[in-house]
């Protein structure tokens, strides 16, 4: 028996006057007519069956995000995002991460996954980070847990200011000198 899904064909065997055949999904979304020839055998004559409708429905996204750890101020900040199928197929299309629910950068997938740069101008504090897939022709958008994410404040910056910076100094000789230091930004 051959067996038509849209434009392909799957041969299948007979025993007993029956037939199993298992049919790949085609690659895209839509639907598909399915029938089966019997090209005939002996006294039995060939045969063509009614159609029937394949319904092939998009797949549900599982996006996922690696936690950065902590960023820091002044630094970005690398997170990788996969997407894929339940069934495990990488999916293709673009990501967008979110921090505190405002788009901050996009990437394409290559694989499943991406990389994105959170910017280093978020501000030290409590943020919460999210993935968003747009989705695709076969695959759901989808969007990952919320991550918590803590951005430090990094390093202090500090001025230093010279009290006199043009000082006549002999060869040899020694002076004094004052320096101020100040802490401009706190450090965690």
């Amino acid at each position: 028996v051959l067996v038509h899904v849209g434009d392909r064909q799957i041969w299948a065997a007979l025993s007993s006057g029956s037939a199993s055949v298992t049919v790949p999904a085609p690659g895209n979304v839509g639907s598909y007519a399915v029938w089966a020839e019997y090209p005939g055998s002996g006294p039995m004559g060939a045969s063509t069956s009614e159609q029937a409708q394949l319904q092939v429905r998009s797949a549900e996204a599982v996006v996922a995000l690696v936690d950065p750890g902590q960023g820091t101020f002044g630094t970005a900040t690398t997170l990788r995002a996969t997407v894929a199928t339940r069934s495990g197929v990488p999916a293709e299309g673009t990501v967008r991460a979110l921090v505190d629910s405002t788009e901050v950068a996009s990437a394409t997938l290559s694989g499943g996954g991406a990389h994105l740069s959170l910017p280093a101008t978020i501000l030290a504090g409590d943020h919460t980070v999210e993935v968003h897939y747009d989705g695709s022709d076969n695959v759901q958008a989808g969007t990952s847990p919320v991550l918590d994410w803590r951005v430090r404040s990094g390093p202090p910056v500090v001025d230093v200011a010279l009290s006199n910076s043009l000082l006549p100094l002999p060869a040899g000789s020694t002076a004094e000198l004052w320096l101020t230091v100040t802490a401009t930004a706190a450090s965690d």
